[in-house]
């Protein structure tokens, strides 16, 4: 998978202190991003869209490995 971050990067260490980050550049498999998630968010409810199928947003996942490119 290939993606960039947006709107919400930070830099929190020992569960604090969070700094916001720049928006960065990420490519990895899915298969070795999934073997390195550390921790995933809270469940999100059902958004009802304006047009279309409705959706689910995705929780928040800590991948211990993310390898950003640029």
């Amino acid at each position: 998978m290939t993606g960039m971050t947006r709107d919400g990067v930070f830099w929190v260490e020992n569960g604090g202190g969070a700094v916001p980050g720049a928006n960065l550049r990420f490519t990895q498999s899915y298969s070795q991003s999934l073997a390195d998630v550390i921790a995933v968010g809270d469940p999100c409810p059902l958004l009802k869209a304006q047009y279309g199928q409705d959706f689910r947003a995705r929780p928040a996942i800590g991948d211990s490995k993310v390898r950003f490119t640029s």
